[in-house]
């Protein structure tokens, strides 16, 4: 995994790309020290034909709380069905690379206060409070516990709104 040094006070080493940093982040406020997720970007130009390159690479930059936001507005509420909320997580996960900590920031602010209902240990932190790569077994195995959490939680409950008259096989209605 990759992290950034930040040395003293940011994360360039000299007063002058320390300003641009201020002046050019999302948020317009400097940049905390740690890990940061994965965004593809295009390459310009993506090489000659002797030295094929991708169209995209991935670079690290903050995941900032806009960020974030703007990322979980496609997820579906999980009232509307478990199954929908968690494969959208899959695939925001695998779309921006998150790593641990930027997953468990996602369903912690998903989840809000209920977030107690379902975390069980989830830290998405290895043992040494390192965040668990994004392509890391142990974090695969610590989401899928918790998607097991979640499922038992919001299970969906039986709709027996409806059913007042019942009819019987024999056309009979039912006595309630």
């Amino acid at each position: 995994m990759l992290t950034r040094s930040r040395g003293k006070g940011g994360l360039y080493p000299n007063d002058k790309l320390r300003a641009h940093e201020l002046v050019f982040h999302p948020s317009g406020e400097p940049l905390e020290q740690g890990t940061f997720p994965m965004v593809e970007v295009a390459i310009p130009n993506p090489g000659a034909a002797d030295n094929p390159q991708p169209p995209t690479i991935l670079v690290y930059r903050p995941w900032t709380q806009e960020d974030r936001s703007a990322a979980l507005k496609g997820i579906p509420p999980i009232q509307e069905g478990v199954d929908e909320f968690l494969a959208a997580i899959t695939e925001l996960r695998g779309s921006f690379h998150l790593n641990g900590r930027e997953i468990l920031q996602c369903f912690t602010q998903l989840f809000g206060h209920r977030w107690c209902r379902v975390a069980g240990n989830f830290t998405g932190c290895a043992d040494n409070g390192e965040p668990l790569p994004h392509d890391s077994n142990e974090l695969r195995d610590a989401l899928r516990l918790l998607f097991e959490r979640i499922r038992g939680a919001y299970r969906q409950a039986a709709d027996y709104e409806g059913g007042e008259a019942l009819e019987d096989v024999d056309g009979e209605e039912e006595a309630h």
